[in-house]
C-alpha cells in the first residue's frame, strides 16, 4: 500500500499562523497506483464548534479544485486505519510540538502520524530528510505540486532530498544566472509531466 501526504492549497493568508502558502494537510493511502485517483484520505478538520474531528473519505483527486498533489512517502505493509482510530486522535495534543506548524492544525497531526510510523519502523526518512526538516520540504514540494497542477491529472513528488539540494544550490545571489537550476527546474517540470518520480 502507497502512502503520502496529500496537499490542498488554500491561498495566501489563509492561515496566520502558517507560512505562506497554506496548504491543507491530509494523510492518504492507496492499494492502486495513484494515476488511477483510488484512494483513502485521513485528515482532521475544525468544525464550526472549533473541535478537531477526524473527516476519511475516498476523496476525486482529479475533481477537486484545491488538489495540489502528493508528497510520496513509501510503502506501508498493511491498512493503516486500525493504527490512526487507536493512537492518533483528532483532538488538541497540547503537549505534542514539532518543528514548523504552530499548535494543532492539519499540519501538526500528519506529521505526528508520519513520525510516528517512521519511529515504530514502517519505513525511513529518506537521507536528508528529519523531523526538523519535514515541514519545509513538505511546503517546498507542495509548491512545486501547486504550479504543476493540469500538467498530471495527480501529480506526486517523492520525499526526498533532491529539491532541498536544489534549494540549497539555488537560493543565492547567483540563482538567476545560475543554469545549474534552470536545468533542475526544468527536469522537474518533464518528470512530473511524464509522471516519473524523481
Amino acid at each position: 500500500m502507497s502512502f503520502g501526504i496529500a496537499l490542498y492549497y488554500y491561498g495566501l493568508n489563509a492561515d496566520p499562523s502558517h507560512p505562506l502558502p497554506y496548504f491543507h494537510w491530509g494523510f492518504i493511502s492507496s492499494e492502486h497506483p495513484w494515476s488511477e485517483n483510488n484512494t483513502i484520505s485521513y485528515e482532521i478538520v475544525r468544525q464550526d464548534d472549533l473541535v478537531w474531528k477526524w473527516h476519511f473519505t475516498r476523496p476525486d483527486l482529479v475533481q477537486s479544485a484545491r488538489f495540489s498533489g502528493i508528497v510520496e512517502l513509501g510503502e506501508f505493509p498493511g491498512p493503516i486505519d486500525e493504527i490512526i482510530r487507536t493512537c492518533h486522535p483528532a483532538n488538541d495534543v497540547d503537549e505534542w510540538t514539532v518543528t514548523g506548524p504552530s499548535g494543532w492544525t492539519c499540519a501538526t497531526w500528519v506529521m505526528k502520524l508520519v513520525i510516528d510510523l517512521e519511529e515504530r519502523g514502517y519505513y525511513n526518512f529518506p537521507d536528508g530528510i528529519s523531523v526538523d526538516n519535514l515541514y519545509r520540504t513538505v511546503l517546498e514540494k507542495g509548491e512545486i505540486l501547486r504550479d504543476l497542477k493540469g500538467v498530471s491529472l495527480i501529480p506526486v513528488l517523492p520525499l526526498n532530498n533532491l529539491i532541498r539540494l536544489k534549494m540549497n544550490l539555488c537560493q543565492s545571489k547567483h540563482y538567476m544566472q545560475s543554469d545549474l537550476c534552470v536545468r533542475f527546474d526544468r527536469l522537474i517540470y518533464v518528470l512530473v509531466r511524464g509522471n516519473l518520480y524523481l
